[in-house]
């Protein structure tokens, strides 16, 4: 079989197959699905309860994926030999390939303490469905991690009236995901909720002897073995240049287990855990596979989480060095803008009871993508309009 295999059916790798095809190339797509994940649904629902279940939600409609023609293969490979161009499945079958894309996607880090048990991660529709399970029954919940899953989960265990804790290691909630000014509107939410928040912690036995219900939400850790192996190069992440290639040609990367410079081929590399930045990523190197003139990434991330009645959006990525600039509509109406030391904006984070906090955050990730360099005063301004400072 030649052609284009792509190892892993989730976000990035069911777009880039899409982007295969949309550009034009009509030889054989394989699909290898080690989760029976397919067809494909997305992840970030898993954690955010509706109507008392766990909703399983299609990526795209199945008759999109059945035009799209492609061949899913419900296997594990084993190993990848890059001079051969083939790979080996755990039958031992063998499939070559003219390219080759690994979406490897990541796996929820590990928790674990000694006499606590058994701790509950969250990465799939088994684990969400399993962690459901036990909430029905559980009287109380602790969470390990104030990230962006622990806090949904946290929203979700309130809804069913479940009493939560939280335990955060770092000196407040959503360290590594948004400014200080927006972490603490979203604390005093779920304070508000009932949820008890504990920061700067270390997690004992005895902060855990008494719950029911314990879900680690720490992180994740990329899936890079196969191409580890395969002598493919790492760097927190499957290390892959502006084109989503790899160290070893014809084989490319994109999703949660690759790390690229998502801001221009001259930035650092970067490996985000999201869900719009992996399809986009997706979208690239699909194209990039079978396209005569290679597309070069540059992406504005974007993440966005439920919590309770409000909505929670970040644009950009935050780092050291910008200067944060504050817009007020009310208190729990809120913008934290980054600038960087050259006065282009990095970051946008927002929250708002529903979506009022769409449109800013639509009209920053616009500012940031023309690399206007907005005045500070406009930015801090909530009767300025954010569309109004594309004109320069």
């Amino acid at each position: 079989m030649t052609g284009l295999i792509v190892i892993g059916c989730g976000h990035a790798g069911l777009r880039a197959a899409l982007a295969a095809r949309a550009h034009g190339f009509v030889g054989a797509i394989t699909m290898i699905d080690r989760d029976h994940a397919f067809p494909p649904y997305e992840r970030p629902p898993l954690s955010k309860w509706k109507d008392d279940e766990v909703a399983t939600v299609p990526i795209l409609p199945e008759n999109r994926i059945e035009q799209a023609d492609l061949t899913v293969l419900h296997q594990t490979v084993a190993r990848i030999d890059p001079t051969a161009h083939c790979l080996t499945l755990a039958d031992s079958t063998e499939l070559s390939y003219d390219k080759l894309l690994i979406a490897t996607g990541a796996r929820a880090r590990p928790f674990a303490i000694d006499g606590v048990g058994p701790i509950a991660t969250l990465r799939s529709k088994a684990d969400a469905d399993a962690i459901f399970a036990r909430a029905q029954s559980a009287k109380s919940a602790a969470i390990v991690g104030g990230g962006f899953i622990g806090l949904e989960l946290a929203a979700s265990f309130r809804r069913l009236g479940l009493p939560v804790r939280v335990l955060e290691a770092a000196p407040r909630i959503l360290g590594r995901g948004v400014p200080p000014r927006i972490a603490g509107i979203v604390q005093i939410l779920h304070e508000n909720n009932g949820v008890s928040l504990q920061t700067g912690v270390s997690v004992t036995p005895g902060d855990l002897a008494s719950v029911d219900l314990v879900v680690a939400g720490i992180g994740a850790e990329p899936n890079v073995e196969l191409a580890q192996a395969a002598g493919l190069d790492i760097d927190n992440g499957i290390r892959v240049d502006a084109h989503f290639r790899t160290s070893s040609p014809g084989i490319f990367a994109a999703g949660d287990c690759c790390a690229a410079p998502i801001f221009g081929e001259d930035h650092p590399l970067v490996r985000l855990e999201a869900w719009t930045t992996a399809g986009q990523q997706g979208d690239i190197a699909g194209q990039n596979m079978v396209a005569s003139e290679p597309l070069h990434c540059r992406l504005t991330p974007f993440v966005w989480s439920d919590q309770y009645d409000h909505v929670l959006q970040v644009a950009g990525h935050p780092n050291p060095s910008q200067v944060m600039v504050e817009r007020a509509y009310a208190p729990d109406h809120h913008i934290s803008f980054g600038l960087e030391p050259d006065g282009q904006l990095g970051l946008a984070a927002g929250i708002a009871p529903g979506t009022r906090i769409a449109r800013d955050i639509r009209f920053a990730m616009k500012l940031m993508e023309v690399r206007i360099k907005p005045p500070a005063e406009a930015l801090e301004d909530p009767s300025i309009n954010l569309k109004n400072l594309l004109r320069g």
